[in-house]
């Protein structure tokens, strides 16, 4: 799994992150993070890059309303333009966007979407939420004998709930 973080341009008037901005000061003291950040990109308006081109199009916006419009520093406006420079795309292993959540949306709401994607023949339970995918009997036989622990250890805040795990031998 790869987390990408691509500095927005174009999308509100907010002044742009410089690339050192989350090490020395955003939380700073050296902060070193796993994201691969990549250089600042137009993601609406008429200079959209091609990739945000291609997530806009694939996945539908998650709010129906703009900043006012003085904020907006591009044109023209569409309906699925990116909203909020904390968007986030989640994209499979063969590059087809999966899903789009609104910046409001935590990382740990974002977990069965994603370990879905991670282990495709698992289901996960958390509470009332499941994910059920469909196990072919040759797949089963291959992990029967060498089933990983898939309870790892806890990263903190929501991700600290355990978790069970199903297998559909179906």
């Amino acid at each position: 799994m790869a987390v990408w973080g691509i500095m927005l341009t174009a999308a509100t008037l907010l002044e742009p992150m410089i690339m050192n901005e989350i090490r020395y000061v955003r939380p700073g003291n050296d902060f070193q993070t796993n994201v691969t950040f990549f250089r600042k990109i137009e993601v609406n308006g008429a200079n959209d890059h091609p990739l945000y081109f291609y997530l806009k199009k694939s996945c539908p916006t998650t709010r129906d309303f703009f900043e006012p419009i003085a904020r907006l520093i591009y044109s023209p406006l569409r309906n699925n333009d990116v909203r909020c420079n904390f968007e986030k795309f989640l994209i499979d292993r063969k590059g087809k966007p999966v899903k789009r959540y609104d910046a409001s949306t935590r990382i740990s709401d974002m977990r069965v979407d994603i370990e879905s994607l991670l282990f495709p023949s698992v289901e996960f339970v958390y509470g009332s939420e499941a994910v059920a995918v469909r196990r072919r009997k040759r797949d089963w036989h291959e992990l029967r004998n060498d089933t990983p622990d898939l309870n790892r250890p806890k990263y903190g805040g929501d991700l600290e709930k355990k978790f069970e795990i199903r297998f559909d031998l179906n």
